[in-house]
Parts: C-alpha cells; structure tokens; sequence
C-alpha cells in the first residue's frame, strides 16, 4: 500500500509552502485524517485489539484502523532503511522500545496528545505508552497433580525428581534465563544484572527435562489441551483462556516473570498525528479494562480495575495478591543486551 493512498498530501512547491504556513493544530488535524496502519500480533490479539482500542478510536475519529500482522522490528528496519516507512504504529514488548530507540527507528511521544499526567512510572517512557503486562507462569495439568500439589516455585520446577512430569519452556532467552536464575536460588531483588554463565549452568539441568520448547501461543496451548506436556511455562492469558474452556490447568504466580507491552509510533509515520491519538486511546483506563477482560493481561492504568470485575481482577497478573510474588523483567538490560544473548542462547539450544 502506497504512501499517497494513506494520508492526503499538498502536492508539489505550492503544497509544501501552504503546508509549513500553517499552524500546528491545523496540520496535525489536516494529518490525522484517512489510516493508520498498526502492525501487532495477529489472531485473537488482532481481533480483541479491535473491541478494545481500534473500535473507539475510529468512532471517536473517522480514521480507519488497518491492523497488520506478524510483529516484527526488522520489518521496521528495513522500512525505515529503503525510506518508505509504511507503519505507523505497533505494539510490543517493551524490549522493543528499547531496541527501537537504539536503532533510531521510533518518533517520541506527543505526551501533550497522549495525556502524561496522572500516569504511573511504568507506564510512560519517552518512546512509548506502556499499557499491559504479560506474565510468564508455570502451570500444570491437575490430572497429573491436585491443584496446589505440583511445583509452586521455579526451583521445583526444575526438581524433576520431586515432580516428574514432561516438561515445555517458551523457546525465548529473556523468560529462560531469568528463570533459570531463580530456579538456582538467586533472589528476585539480586536478579540484575543477570549472571549468564549460572544461568546457562542451570538451563544445562533442566534441558533434558524439557520435552518441547514452544514458539507460538496456539501451540503453547495445544501442547497443554492435548497432553503432551504435564508442566509448562505459559502465557497467562492462554492460561486463563484454557481454565475458561474448562482445561484441568492449575496456575501459578509464585515467581513468574512480568513483561509490559507499550505502544510505539515509528520515526517517519505517514500519519504521525493519527498515531499519537491511537496511544492515547491504548493508556485509557475503559480500553484496558475491556483488553484485560478479553485477553487476561494486566492493564497499567490503575483506574482501569474501576472497570473490571472482582473475578475478572483475581486472574490478572497486576491483581495485587497475583504480583507480589512476580518479578518485572528488566527490558532496559535487555534492550541492550539482545542480540548477543539471543544468539548465546540460540547456540545453547542446538548444542
């Protein structure tokens, strides 16, 4: 898709000096008009995406909302290198804001548009609007132990002898690693900076143990709904989502590992106004509150649990009794680490 389909444009000399007479108000509301192109995750995030935040902010504004999917940084990348940026807008992991900012590849937030007051820490960054956490938990299947019975910790994770069971792990390093720690008893305050070599030390152990590492949330679930796995490290809300569909599953916060999503905008978005409306309707309390009834992931706005049920609240990794227990993954160390300990890590699983 075109950039001169997405926006409406001044065209030649004329065009560009009408444009830089006018003021800023007025170029922002002649730019907000038309698309936004956000690239996510695809699926029942995508469409879930669109009860809670797209929905709104296209009646709230008459700009379209087109929603592209797999996420991916390096398909920003190359965007931004060939000079035709065709994103406007994505959500990730807040590693990426990190990684994003370092490759130059993100426009700072309009907090003037996006609303900075009254919002907690965790939720403002320059480059982006934190707006949900994902816990990584173990859960087990209650078939193969009575709920409360199996491993409460990551340390009887890892006691195979203690809890026999077939085993899966989320095939990313930030979750394995930071588990691999705990497991060998570093305390959750002492995490960072993370000792790689006793990490990897520890994943040495368990790696015989574990019968798949997973890749896709749909497969996480399969793994669990069809047996093939007895104890598992899981999404939440694909925890939750199976607990729903009446799945024997039995989860565990005792020492999950918090990851917060934010929202970012690209350097270069064709409708960078447009944009910056799209993340002040994501760090609203209603919208997070509808995200985290449909997906179970924990809204930051703390007004958002205004909205939210009491049954709906005790499932939430953001619930206070859920998170006490849970350790927020440093995504700053991450962002700057990446890419040599993905690639550590990826030469560990094929040894």
């Amino acid at each position: 898709m075109g950039i001169l389909t997405r926006r409406s444009v001044l065209g030649g000399a004329v065009g560009a000096a009408i444009t830089a007479s006018l003021a800023p108000g007025l170029i922002r509301q002649a730019t907000a008009a038309g698309e936004v192109v956000h690239m996510s995750w695809g699926g029942l995030s995508e469409e879930n995406m669109y009860k809670a935040f797209f929905n709104t902010f296209q009646q709230e504004t008459g700009i379209k909302v087109t929603a592209i999917s797999p996420l991916s940084l390096a398909r920003v990348a190359a965007a931004a290198k060939a000079g035709k940026m065709d994103i406007d807008s994505f959500d990730a992991g807040t590693i990426e804001i990190y990684r994003g900012q370092r490759q130059g590849l993100l426009s700072p937030i309009d907090w003037n548009v996006a609303r900075k007051d009254g919002r907690s820490k965790e939720e403002i960054h320059e480059y982006g609007l934190r707006f949900m956490a994902l816990s990584n938990q173990i859960v087990y299947n209650t078939t193969k132990y009575p709920p409360g019975k199996g491993p409460g910790s990551l340390a009887e994770f890892w006691d195979v002898k203690a809890f026999p069971g077939r085993r899966a792990l989320y095939k990313d390093p930030r979750t394995a690693i930071q588990f691999a720690l705990l497991a060998d008893g570093v305390p959750r305050d002492k995490l960072y900076p993370l000792d790689l070599n006793r990490a990897f030390r520890s994943l040495d152990r368990i790696k015989p143990h574990v019968t798949v590492w997973w890749e896709q949330g749909n497969q996480s679930q399969q793994l669990f709904t069809t047996g093939e796995v007895d104890i598992m490290q899981i999404w939440n809300g694909r925890a939750t989502d199976l607990e729903r569909k009446g799945a024997p599953i039995y989860q565990v916060w005792n020492d999950a590992i918090i990851t917060l999503s934010g929202i970012m905008v690209t350097k270069g978005a064709p409708n960078l106004a447009g944009a910056m409306r799209l993340v002040e309707v994501f760090g609203r309390p209603k919208p997070q509150a509808e995200w985290a009834k449909l997906m179970s992931y924990g809204p930051l706005n703390r007004k958002a649990f205004e909205f939210i049920d009491a049954d709906t609240a005790r499932r939430l990794p953001t619930y206070p009794e859920n998170f006490k227990g849970q350790v927020i993954s440093d995504d700053e160390w991450w962002g700057a680490n990446w890419d040599s300990v993905n690639e550590r890590f990826k030469g560990w699983l094929a040894s």
